[in-house]
């Protein structure tokens, strides 16, 4: 078998009365036969630091199949993470459409109860005007009328008040509800 290949990786020509001249030539030479020697001790070296770093061939299955187990166990945890966020994720859909189905009863209740205030007003101030026209007949009853007018007016226009303020913040309870399911479904759907 003849030596195909050098220390620094050349490769040595003229088959094996080549190689074994070279050799005859190296250790006549002390100076070249020490540098050949440190430069294969040099190669030796990096060699094992690769095969420390890697270790052994016979681990390498080994460190594979450790691998394998732990992507395993990953797919596994990431899975069962998948399953509970999309668990959170309907309870809290269900948990927002039972907020919203409330809320709109509540803003439905309030909107009917201000519908009959609205309702009770025009009563009442058809009532007033009613009473206006008939003091207008008699004298005496006129001025009693009119103080009894006067103060229904007040009391309307305080339930006109009341009614606008109700509708105002039936209103403004609506809107918010809106504003708030709204963010709360684009919190979901990011």
């Amino acid at each position: 078998m003849s030596i195909s290949t050098n220390i620094d990786g050349s490769v040595g020509g003229g088959g094996r009365v080549s190689g074994i001249s070279q050799l005859i030539d190296l250790l006549a030479n002390p100076k070249d036969y020490e540098a050949k020697l440190k430069a294969l001790e040099k190669a030796t070296e990096e060699n094992r630091k690769i095969v420390e770093a890697v270790g052994p061939a016979s681990e390498i299955p080994v460190l594979l199949e450790k691998a394998k187990a732990s992507k395993e166990e990953a797919d596994a945890v990431l899975a069962s993470a998948k399953a509970a966020a999309a668990q959170e994720l309907k309870a809290a859909k269900k948990k927002a459409a039972d907020i919203v189905a409330a809320a709109e009863a509540d803003a439905d209740k309030k909107s009917a109860e201000a519908n009959s205030l609205w309702e009770q007003a025009a009563v009442g101030l058809k009532e007033v005007q009613e009473k206006e026209s008939e003091s207008q007949k008699a004298n005496a009853a006129a001025l009693l009328a009119q103080e009894n007018s006067e103060a229904k007016l007040v009391e309307v226009e305080k339930l006109r008040v009341e009614l606008a303020e109700i509708k105002e913040d039936a209103e403004k309870t609506r809107k918010e509800l809106r504003k708030k399911l709204e963010a709360f479904s684009k919190s979901i759907n990011v």
